[in-house]
């Protein structure tokens, strides 16, 4: 039993953390600085002024898109894993119920 309850606590901090994140991704100011100037804008003038870069202007460049790539996984991560938490939440609720029946 103290298994299950260690992991519900695992379960719902997930889903804390999942709920903030979805608050900032929705949140205007973050949308405006993150998701179309760190993200989209950067990549699409990256994309197009990639003819007139040198091979090491390149390289750097696609390691910048990669690490915004990466950024975007872990809002999306974040998340994602908050979502799956809650239906384990409610499978681990749902199984204390029929054991205790």
């Amino acid at each position: 039993m103290k298994n299950i309850e260690l992991e519900k606590v695992f379960l719902k901090e997930k889903v804390e953390l999942a709920k903030k994140m979805q608050r900032l991704n929705d949140n205007q100011d973050f949308k405006d600085i993150f998701g179309e100037g760190y993200v989209e804008a950067y990549a699409l003038t990256q994309v197009a002024n990639c003819g007139s870069y040198n091979p090491d202007q390149l390289r750097g460049m696609a390691s910048n898109m990669v690490a915004r790539g990466k950024f975007v996984d872990y809002v999306t991560q974040v998340i994602e894993e908050g979502q799956m938490a809650v239906i384990e939440l409610s499978d681990i609720d749902n199984e204390t119920i029929i054991q205790t029946d």
